[in-house]
């Protein structure tokens, strides 16, 4: 769940104040091709625009096992390819990633 009426910049800091984790906002929102300076609210985001938040979000929190349901459902080419190398990166960090996807 995100707030619709926030921008990605603003759900992330406050899921990470939830959570208790420090990172780097625009680092971890630059990965998946999302501007932290972007001022457009999630209301107006496209489905690709908010599965990339999402990814954002399970990322952000350094855990150890993602399990992830389609988590390149809605997006563009471009923002697959992005994904993926995310995906890679995370595993030579040593994380698992267990990803379902539907037919």
């Amino acid at each position: 769940m995100f707030y619709e009426h926030l921008t990605a910049y603003e759900n992330i800091e406050i899921y990470l104040k939830y959570m208790g984790v420090e990172v780097n906002i625009n680092e971890i929102l630059n990965m998946v091709n999302l501007n932290a300076n972007d001022n457009t609210y999630l209301f107006k985001f496209s489905l690709g625009m908010k599965q990339r938040l999402a990814i954002t979000r399970v990322t952000s929190h350094n855990s150890k096992l993602l399990i992830l349901d389609d988590p390149i459902n809605g997006l563009d080419p471009i923002a697959i390819r992005a994904i993926r190398n995310l995906f890679l990166n995370l595993k030579q960090k040593g994380i698992t990633i267990i990803k379902s996807y539907i037919k």
